[in-house]
């Protein structure tokens, strides 16, 4: 674990890690913008699930869908921050592509593709995850998805016993720690290329022993959001200031991955390139 900002004051390091999330941010705006929009269609396609009460297709999107949407995102604010670890597509077709109709297709389609879909087709040679990590974000999903039917069953043990606060609780804290786990191990696998309750131990540890900077980090993220909100409960009837709000949140999204970003190279050295595991 990296310690050079350990000994700085923790409200001094959150500040440290939102400055340079923003600036990583501002390199690149517009990707950001539109890989947020992506990520909170994501959820809204998970919230709708749950709202119709399809407990499955909901579970299994957060449980295994989840870590490799935020594996993908890492790969991407990756290559923003370190540009020479870009993973270059081949500059012609090779013998068995020119063989294949499909191939030829799409390799004239991507010169025509402009600007922001051009953009979207290189982000796959990018972002694109090896074998190994694809297996060790299944085991986080499989873990994810066995820990939630054992909270559930416990839960329901629990009011059946009729502790409903006990039963509020548990759940509280179940949800605390997974999170606490897995804010930070799909960075690991992608970039310490760590096994799964390795890196799911060492996210839940760091989260642990740093709680006060990410505490403070917290409460900046969740002000940007709240600032909006609240003057827009002034001002209801302002369509363009809802405008805004709506498109202030892939931002928010965005600058929260940039965020987990920062912290993990202070908390944990990456000394391997990204393009070795592609």
């Amino acid at each position: 674990m990296n310690t050079p900002s350990s000994s700085l004051p923790a409200s001094e390091r959150a500040w440290q890690w939102w400055q340079a999330a923003w600036a990583l941010f501002l390199r690149s705006p517009r990707e950001f913008f539109s890989l947020g929009l992506l990520y909170l269609a994501f959820n809204v396609l998970v919230f709708i699930f749950a709202l119709k009460n399809w407990r499955l297709p909901a579970l299994l999107l957060s449980s295994f869908v989840h870590p490799f949407v935020i594996a993908w995102l890492a790969r991407y604010i990756r290559v923003i921050h370190q540009p020479e670890e870009r993973i270059r597509p081949p500059s012609a077709l090779s013998a068995e592509q020119k063989a294949s109709w499909l191939w030829q297709v799409l390799w004239r389609l991507r010169d025509q593709l402009p600007g922001l879909w051009r953009f979207f087709w290189h982000l796959n040679s990018d972002c694109r995850l090896s074998a190994d990590q694809v297996r060790v974000l299944l085991r986080i999903g499989m873990i994810g998805f066995s820990l939630f039917f054992l909270g559930t069953a416990l839960e329901a043990w629990l009011l059946q016993m009729g502790g409903a606060l006990w039963a509020l609780l548990f759940a509280l804290l179940l949800l605390l720690a997974w999170g606490m786990a897995f804010w930070c191990a799909p960075y690991l696998v992608v970039w310490g290329h760590h096994a799964a309750l390795k890196s799911l131990f060492f996210s839940f540890l760091t989260a642990w022993f740093n709680w006060r900077p990410i505490l403070c980090v917290l409460f900046l993220l969740v002000s940007t959001v709240i600032g909006p909100l609240f003057f827009l409960s002034i001002f209801p009837g302002w369509f363009f200031l809802t405008i805004l709000c709506v498109c202030w949140l892939p931002v928010v999204v965005m600058v929260y991955f940039c965020l987990i970003y920062q912290m993990a190279l202070d908390f944990f050295p990456f000394p391997t390139p990204v393009s070795d595991y592609a």
